[in-house]
């Protein structure tokens, strides 16, 4: 499994050099900082696994300790709450609401205004239509903070 930290830029050049930009944005913690739960099993004392649904903004510090936590063996499973036209659309609306953006918000802001040509990459399986409406949602508010 691939996480981006940040944003990465590439710059490519016309005919003319002329620099032609590009930006590639992860969407949790980066963009949104969005409330998803991750669903890890969690060794407890008599050894065996509970699952615990740890918060997206979590995840990565949870799953650092690889002896006491994991992935349900199905990794689809763990994400369950990452799939699904509405559940894209409420996340964003709802660190939108919450003015909870991440770390790349400033870039994408930038990129949004300036029309750079961006792609917003993410670890979610949903429809490709359901990316368009969140993608309009987040640039509506830029334009109108």
């Amino acid at each position: 499994m691939f996480f981006m930290k940040t944003h990465t830029a590439s710059t490519n050049y016309f005919e003319n050099n002329q620099p032609f930009k590009s930006y590639v944005f992860d969407l949790d913690q980066n963009i949104l900082h969005t409330k998803t739960a991750i669903y890890l099993l969690v060794k407890q004392p008599d050894t065996t696994r509970k699952e615990e649904a740890v918060p997206n903004a979590e995840f990565e510090t949870r799953l650092q300790d690889k002896e006491n936590v994991k992935f349900h063996e199905d990794v689809e499973y763990s994400l369950r709450d990452f799939h699904g036209y509405d559940i894209l659309i409420a996340d964003a609306f709802n660190a939108i609401y919450d003015d909870a953006y991440g770390p790349s918000r400033g870039k994408f802001t930038t990129a949004t205004i300036e029309a750079v040509p961006t792609h917003i990459s993410t670890a979610r399986a949903n429809p490709r239509e359901a990316f368009r409406e969140m993608h309009r949602q987040i640039i509506y508010e830029i334009l109108n903070a």
